[in-house]
């Protein structure tokens, strides 16, 4: 089991330790912002920015299971939508998008169990993150 978990794991242990190697080169200092790409529901590299730098993290998918509701749509909301932008989403990908939690958004989506309750949150959602695109 241990060496299936190492095996399983190394891609992603490998990716966080280069990304731990590029900080240690102290190219990075307080006043940067750090966009780090979020690629699938296992880890997110943007985790260890804290323990890395004193560089602040554009987007982390994780701060919105700590933010109160106000903060997500008043904060980390606009977040969300630059770290899209700057992932090479637009307006026409909100529009048409069905990969909402495979983006992050899984905070917002993961509690509505039935279609039609995911369905509205999508719309909402949208309607939410629309002027912000525009």
């Amino acid at each position: 089991m241990a060496h299936g978990n190492y095996k399983a794991n190394l891609p992603y242990n490998v990716e966080q330790a280069d990304l731990s190697n590029w900080f240690t080169r102290g190219q990075v200092s307080p006043n940067d912002l750090i966009i780090t790409q979020f690629e699938s529901s296992q880890y997110d590299d943007c985790e260890w920015i804290p323990l890395l730098s004193s560089a602040q993290g554009l987007y982390c998918r994780n701060a919105q299971v700590i933010l109160t509701p106000d903060q997500n749509r008043d904060v980390q909301r606009l977040r969300e939508v630059f770290y899209l932008y700057f992932d090479g989403k637009d307006h026409q990908w909100l529009e048409t998008s069905s990969q909402f939690a495979r983006t992050g958004l899984y905070g917002e989506l993961n509690s509505f169990r039935t279609p039609e309750e995911l369905a509205a949150r999508i719309v909402a959602l949208r309607q939410e993150m629309r002027p912000l695109f525009e």
